[in-house]
């Protein structure tokens, strides 16, 4: 447990690095490789010490196993999570926020298509998280006998809503802030919240592999809104810093 949150500090500093030395590209590139092979060889760390052939009655039991055992579930989660991003877009065409402000200029024919994706990609990264997060959750658990109560059905509807507001806003030829999305939001936030106390009752009843995804669930939207508020108070210096690199590019 000490290497994977020690790697997570490492990596988050040297991530912050990569952005401060964005005019350094050699300084720039060298901590983002660092930041690559740090959280690589983490994760396969992590992964080698949880392969166990027996004990598996204890050790799913042991809340550290579970969060280790998810750890590197997200890993290749979010491997995944590119390459099927790659294949819808294929059927589906993905434009970001910056393009359908009509900021972008000739990004999208000029730069490799993850590049053009960067600023926006992480939505759909986190979504898709949760949605191999909730899939693992119910199929992991080891107390199959017993209900989960209203916390799967929430969860499922906050999944549904963020699937409803990804096609809504990225893979909708205009973009509207239109009454739909608003009720979603709104849902979401009103949802998330109802799953606090369900967390606490999952906790209690030692709902061991369950409860984290909960978790999990109520603090990454919780972080969605910060984000989003952040987003939407910098979306002005944003489009002015768009707009300067549209004149002189």
């Amino acid at each position: 447990m000490f290497v994977i949150m020690s790697s997570h500090l490492v990596c988050s500093v040297l991530h912050m690095m990569v952005h401060y030395f964005q005019t350094n590209k050699f300084w720039s590139n060298i901590a983002l490789i660092f930041k690559v092979l740090l959280y690589l060889y983490s994760v396969v760390f992590v992964q080698s010490g949880i392969n166990f052939d027996e004990c598996n009655n204890i050790t799913d039991k042991m809340p550290v196993m579970v969060w280790l055992t998810y750890e590197v579930f997200v890993f290749y989660l979010n491997l995944f999570g590119v390459v099927f991003f790659l294949m819808v877009s294929t059927y589906a065409q993905f434009k970001t926020i910056r393009d359908r402000l009509g900021l972008a200029g000739d990004m999208r024919d000029r730069l490799d298509f993850l590049k053009y994706c960067y600023d926006d990609l992480h939505w759909w990264q986190l979504w898709f998280n949760q949605v191999g997060l909730y899939a693992a959750g119910l199929s992991f658990r080891v107390n199959r006998e017993d209900a989960l109560g209203l916390s799967a059905a929430q969860a499922g509807v906050i999944i549904f809503c963020g699937a409803v507001l990804m096609k809504t806003i990225y893979f909708k030829e205009t973009f509207e802030f239109d009454t739909l999305t608003k009720t979603l939001l709104g849902g979401l936030l009103l949802i998330t919240l109802m799953l606090i106390p369900r967390y606490s009752w999952l906790r209690e009843e030692e709902f061991t592999w369950w409860s984290p995804v909960v978790l999990e669930i109520i603090i990454a939207h919780i972080m969605v809104f910060v984000q989003m508020l952040f987003e939407w108070f910098t979306l002005e210096s944003r489009k002015n810093s768009w707009k300067k690199d549209l004149m002189f590019r």
